[in-house]
């Protein structure tokens, strides 16, 4: 801790801790949403801009439903802008992915109807 120039006792970030509960019980742990910070919420965000749905979402994760619409809300994703494929990301995916699909789902069909 140091004095700024008021004289006033000024903590700095490195020195600070959060102050135990009372009773003796554990601190709680951090829940701050970070996105480039905590793989569950970069994955939230990612998941939820490719159009998949909030339980979708939650079952990859391991968030809970509501934990993921507050990651989504954070970060200003709204899974109503994005279903059906409609997003950027998805049409992304769709152009990069599409035509490897497109051909596997041509061999499939070839061995169906040939086999």
């Amino acid at each position: 801790m140091k004095n700024d120039t008021n004289g006033h006792a000024v903590w700095t970030l490195a020195e600070w801790q959060a102050p135990a509960p009372p009773d003796g019980r554990k601190a709680e742990a951090d829940h701050r949403v970070a996105f480039l910070a905590k793989q569950e919420d970069f994955d939230c965000l990612t998941l939820g801009r490719l159009g998949m749905t909030v339980k979708t979402i939650a079952g990859y994760t391991g968030l809970s439903e509501n934990q993921v619409n507050y990651r989504l809300k954070k970060g200003h994703v709204k899974p109503k802008d994005y279903r059906h494929g409609n997003g950027y990301y998805a049409r992304m995916v769709f152009q990069y992915v599409g035509r490897r699909a497109a051909q596997q789902v041509i061999s499939d069909l070839r061995k169906e109807l040939n086999g």
